[in-house]
């Protein structure tokens, strides 16, 4: 095998590395994360590499790749990782490039695929969960290991000269955090008083005009407007709503020009009945928009009206 099936065995190694570091105990909510609506959610991403990856190996194999959606993010994963594999098997047997050289494919599809790799870890800090550091120089990264198993970190935490530079600016800002936290829980709060007492436009003030619920069994929810009718029609069907937070844990995490809140709750109904009592889960992703903070973002496991219905 010549130098550049060598290097190109490599890259696809430090592909399936890069990508599992970026995937690794992610929360489930992460893969439904949309930053933006135009933006890719990172479980479209993964499909997107495979994609890419697909057009790549027809450069071997010919033909074209399309690939279906699978029914869960496992699956996408493991997809992922066996064409990379495939890929790395042609390289390594000889395979004939077909109307394409190894450098074109380095800086066509192959560096797609990293790029993208490096937007799944990106969306985990904007998502809250952000990819731990590590010094790649030393990542344990091999040729024969290209499945989803990837070692953990040789050096994690090991940064460079410029990351340490920005130590101070992480310790200057650690009260700007503290004070967006408690705006927030602040808001949190006052969306909580608004909902008890069927207050709709005290709730509708505190969502940005753009803001989107994704709740279970429905199409996720788009714009103030229609949440204020989704919230109105409830409201209006279901005398009795009435939310009362027995509980609610709430964790702000990463607060710039976005902060993530994540947490549970206890939602008992406006009734005497004990068996309507509902504990849930939720994140809501809060923005910064013309200096105030707004929800935007509510990824929820339990919808009013399921909690109102039992």
């Amino acid at each position: 095998m010549d130098d550049k099936r060598v290097l190109l065995r490599h890259f696809l190694a430090a592909l399936a590395y890069r990508t599992q570091k970026a995937v690794r105990d992610a929360p489930q909510a992460y893969y439904i994360f949309r930053a933006e609506p135009s933006v890719r959610t990172p479980l479209e991403l993964i499909r997107h590499i495979e994609s890419v990856l697909g057009y790549a190996r027809t450069f071997f194999i010919g033909g074209e790749y399309n690939p279906e959606p699978l029914s869960s993010v496992e699956d996408e994963v493991l997809r992922l990782h066996a064409t990379i594999e495939e890929l790395a098997w042609h390289i390594e047997n000889g395979t004939p490039f077909r109307e394409i050289t190894p450098e074109r494919l380095l800086q066509g599809p192959f560096s797609d695929a990293m790029t993208h790799a490096g937007q799944l870890a990106m969306l985990r800090r904007l998502a809250g969960a952000p990819v731990p550091p590590e010094n790649f120089v030393y990542a344990d990264i091999s040729p024969d290991n290209l499945g989803p198993n990837q070692p953990a970190p040789a050096r994690p935490g090991d940064r460079n000269r410029e990351w340490d530079a920005g130590d101070g600016l992480q310790v200057a800002t650690r009260s700007v955090r503290a004070q967006c936290a408690a705006t927030i829980r602040a808001l949190d709060e006052e969306w909580i008083a608004a909902a008890t007492r069927r207050d709709l436009d005290g709730m509708m003030a505190i969502y940005a005009e753009d803001a989107e619920e994704l709740l279970p069994d429905l199409q996720p929810i788009v714009g103030r407007a229609a949440i204020r009718a989704f919230y109105g029609q409830l409201l209006e069907q279901s005398p009795r709503f009435a939310p009362h937070f027995d509980s609610r844990q709430v964790t702000v995490a990463e607060c710039a020009d976005l902060a993530v809140v994540e947490g549970t709750y206890r939602f008992t109904p406006d009734t005497n009945d004990v068996s309507r009592i509902q504990t849930g889960k939720f994140i809501g992703i809060w923005r910064l928009i013309d200096g105030d903070w707004r929800l935007w973002r509510i990824i929820s496991n339990a919808s009013p009206s399921q909690n109102e219905n039992g």
